[in-house]
């Protein structure tokens, strides 16, 4: 397997952010835009496969789930395979939630598995979660931002923009697939499989099981959230500078 090759053709201008981001100080992330996140988990070769969670199976989850990563294979951002596709392969068990809007039931996967004595058969090696392995690598501190820390910053923001005569631009939405727009390195694809229904002739689940893989980074890994808030961090400065420098010019 070639693993330095991204797994798919990104639908983000790579050239163009490695240009936007060549100030940037966190290398890491930005190398991670070019060659795929690595999640630095070291859980030996073996081949795993977990059940799904109970989760999955509760009302419409199952069918919601099914349809939900048929659309997913769709945008190429996951694969569906024959048989398991690498050796060493990992199946991370996955559940659904409900949406607190109250559409379709959000799918999730569980990398904190196994979370129980788990062992290899026949030698006998004990099966280490994907996060856990994750969580032995030191990684910058992840400083989540909270209502209180926008209200003070907005404070701040207001009172300078009062006295300079400028105004305020507050901005604030929700990136649905923002995780999604970071894939993992060919390397990582064997940690990143599932065991799932395949989609029935009229959508939904089938009583058929198929093995899938993700190709894009998502929730439910520990150090997702870490990588996509310093992949935004990277971009807000970047942004940031450019804006300051329009300022400079105008100003002159």
């Amino acid at each position: 397997m070639d693993t330095v090759a991204p797994p798919f053709q990104s639908h983000l201008n790579v050239d163009a952010l490695e240009h936007m981001l060549s100030a940037c100080a966190d290398r890491e992330i930005v190398s991670m835009v070019r060659f795929g996140v690595h999640m630095h988990a070291d859980v030996g070769e073996q081949i795993v496969i977990m059940p799904n969670l109970l989760s999955l199976y509760e009302g419409e989850g199952i069918d919601a789930a099914t349809d939900a990563l048929q659309d997913l294979i769709g945008r190429g951002w996951y694969a569906a395979h024959d048989f398991i596709p690498f050796a060493p392969w990992r199946a991370a068990p996955r559940g659904a939630v409900p949406r607190k809007d109250g559409g379709p039931a959000r799918g999730i996967v569980d990398h904190g598995a196994p979370r129980t004595l788990l062992e290899t058969v026949p030698e006998g090696e004990e099966v280490k979660s994907v996060n856990a392995a994750s969580k032995e690598v030191l990684r910058p501190h992840e400083d989540k931002p909270t209502l209180g820390d926008a209200a003070h910053n907005g404070a701040v923001l207001k009172h300078i923009a009062d006295v300079s005569g400028q105004p305020v631009f507050s901005i604030a939405f929700d990136f649905k697939y923002y995780f999604h727009q970071l894939w993992y390195a060919a390397s990582q694809l064997p940690l990143m499989g599932m065991i799932m229904p395949e989609p029935g002739a009229n959508g939904g689940a089938s009583p058929r099981t198929g093995c899938y893989s993700e190709h894009v980074m998502a929730m439910g890994m520990h150090a997702s959230s870490g990588y996509a808030q310093r992949f935004g961090n990277a971009i807000l400065q970047a942004f940031c500078k450019r804006s300051a420098l329009s300022l400079i010019h105008i100003s002159r």
